[in-house]
């Protein structure tokens, strides 16, 4: 069973839309002459800085591995790079998963499935499914919510220096 889950987005307004139709052919023509904004540079494992500082976070948070996790409903995700996702499954709940990868279309997915079998989701056996990618789920780690929002609401280093000199 493979439960799909949608990502809480609005849909582009149509003209949008055209756009992106009229301007991808373009685009792809380019080939991979494309790259990044400056300050958005990928990792191997094509993470944004901002996807490496917040994988960084959920780690800092998440418990030892767990063989598997129940799955009756999804109450969103937050996509870390093309290996790492984090599931949650209650407002209070979330899961911390590594896939083999590179799952390439992870970080810019609008929705995702996650197969189970009788509602459960196994390491090594589920996998998250994102347009035609199958990405095998390697590990399960349970997430400490409230650690991880007082390590969200903690200052940056950078932030401290700047509080420190006022």
């Amino acid at each position: 069973m493979t439960l799909t889950i949608p990502r809480r987005a609005r849909a582009p307004a149509p003209a949008l839309a055209l756009l992106v139709c009229l301007v991808a052919p373009a685009l792809v023509a380019c080939g991979g002459s494309l790259a990044r904004a400056p300050g958005s540079a990928s990792t191997a494992e094509g993470a944004s800085g901002r996807e490496r500082a917040a994988l960084a976070r959920f780690e800092e948070a998440a418990g030892a591995p767990v063989p598997h996790f129940r799955l009756m409903q999804v109450s969103g995700y937050t996509a870390l790079g093309e290996r790492h996702l984090a599931v949650w499954t209650r407002v209070n709940q979330a899961w911390l998963l590594q896939v083999e990868g590179p799952c390439m279309r992870l970080p810019w997915t609008t929705g995702l499935g996650i197969t189970s079998s009788l509602g459960q989701v196994h390491a090594r056996f589920d996998r998250i499914v994102v347009g035609r990618e199958r990405c095998r789920i390697l590990s399960i780690r349970p997430v400490d919510t409230a650690a991880l929002r007082e390590a969200e609401q903690r200052p940056t280093g950078t932030t401290m220096a700047v509080m420190q000199r006022a």
